[in-house]
């Protein structure tokens, strides 16, 4: 799970802003709430961050999008960290460096990775334990020196890899390349729990939903149906190999790609989408449909190209909410998770995951959203709503609902929204069009 996300100097946001998914003392909805005994705490299922255009809610996901793919993948020797700091103080625009820090619960244990950077050079990097209301260091690197604090033997490979690490790479990262597991369930959270869905993707939840969970018709399509598509069911239809066509390249690129039992997906002339698995056999294509049923009650075969964006996103997001229910641990963050979808439709799928979260829940749905019909307390805490707002100099914030006095279990938050009490509504200032008799007049 994601406990806490801070971040500093990065695109639309200048200072220090904070993220926290550690519940208040607020008794609603409390018992979907999982509880972490070990620290005496519960920790929301679900966050939700509202805000008007451009007011720093894809800015949020993009930086936990970098520090993912930084952790994950590094970048090449000699290379700039491309990270994208605030740019609009014109003083401090290339000097001052950034700052990400995220405590997530890794096996009941919640850690602390923070680092510093420049468009050239990690400045410091740490790892911490919380151990009960303190913290423990198990390696702090600052100034090109690393300081392990007694957690590791001093003729431990790891200072001999730390030597070996660039200034613009990770030491964490590091060290997992070269095959230590020392820190490996931390890049580990990174690189397979934490599963950002962008605005437009595609399927690949679906297929990554299909190759470990089976089934499609007794899940998948149960869902799709209570959602009221129009759709009977969807499937994948298995296309031999040898009528694709496929240049020997791209074979050998499947080869590599795809391990045992996993799926890739992959575009397909303009209106198609292939998914590739590898089976013992070899690797096998499929292409996927969706059917609906004509007035004779048969079914009737659709490419996934003739139903709507919101039909599209809704299949595309099921598997999403599906894996959250289903498998522990998942950290789901969803750009714009109302893309194209009907108010009643993205409730509905929100609502289908909190009835099924309790106190051994570790699954999370972060998200952000245009959809102010879901600023409502009879579906979110307060403590699991935020606000996005850009100022006149064009630097953002992101501010907890809960952090807002007077803001009781019984009010209308969306009322006291709209009307500006937590910030985050557009400022928009079109001018009116002149009354027709002025203009016939003009």
């Amino acid at each position: 799970m994601l406990i806490r996300f801070e971040f500093e100097n990065w695109m639309s946001y200048k200072g220090r802003n904070s993220f926290s998914t550690i519940a208040t003392r607020e008794k609603q909805h409390g018992g979907r709430l999982p509880k972490v005994n070990r620290y005496r705490v519960r920790v929301s299922p679900v966050g939700a961050i509202f805000g008007g255009n451009a007011s720093g809610k894809t800015s949020f996901v993009a930086a936990l999008f970098f520090m993912q793919r930084f952790v994950t993948a590094g970048v090449r020797l000699q290379s700039l960290i491309p990270v994208r700091p605030y740019v609009l103080d014109a003083e401090n625009a290339n000097a001052r460096p950034s700052i990400f820090s995220v405590s997530m619960l890794i096996d009941e244990r919640i850690y602390e990775y923070s680092f510093v950077i420049t468009r050239t050079k990690v400045l410091r990097e740490s790892l911490k334990e919380v151990v009960g209301k303190t913290e423990r260091f198990l390696f702090e690197r600052k100034e090109g020196q690393i300081d392990f604090h007694g957690t590791v033997p001093e003729a431990s490979p790891l200072f001999i890899i730390f030597d070996g690490t660039q200034d613009n790479q990770f030491f964490l990262t590091n060290s997992v390349f070269q095959k230590r597991k020392e820190y490996f369930h931390i890049y580990n959270w990174f690189a397979e729990t934490l599963r950002i869905v962008a605005p437009d993707s595609r399927f690949e939840d679906f297929t990554e939903y299909v190759a470990n969970f089976g089934e499609i018709e007794s899940d998948l399509n149960a869902l799709l149906g209570a959602l009221d598509t129009g759709i009977h069911r969807i499937g994948l239809i298995e296309i031999p190999m040898d009528k694709l066509s496929l240049p020997p390249e791209t074979y050998q690129a499947l080869e590599a790609q795809l391990k045992d039992g996993r799926m890739l997906m992959a575009p397909y002339r303009l209106t198609e989408v292939l998914v590739f698995q590898r089976k013992a056999a070899g690797i096998t294509a499929y292409v996927l449909k969706s059917y609906h049923l004509n007035e004779r009650n048969e079914e009737v075969e659709f490419e996934m190209d003739r139903e709507s964006d919101g039909t599209r996103r809704v299949i595309a997001l099921m598997p999403v909410f599906m894996q959250a229910v289903q498998s522990a641990g998942k950290v789901f963050v969803i750009d714009e998770l109302d893309r194209s979808l009907h108010s009643i439709m993205t409730r509905e799928l929100l609502q289908y995951f909190l009835d099924r979260c309790n106190g051994d829940t570790r699954s999370q749905i972060l998200f952000t959203t245009h959809d102010l019909m879901l600023m409502d307390q009879d579906i979110l805490r307060r403590d699991e709503m935020w606000v996005t707002e850009r100022d006149k100099k064009g630097e953002s914030t992101l501010r907890g609902v809960s952090e807002y006095v007077g803001v009781r279990y019984d009010k209308n938050l969306l009322k006291s929204y709209l009307d500006g009490a937590f910030g985050g509504v557009p400022s928009i200032r079109i001018n009116k069009r002149k009354d027709n008799k002025e203009d016939a007049h003009a």
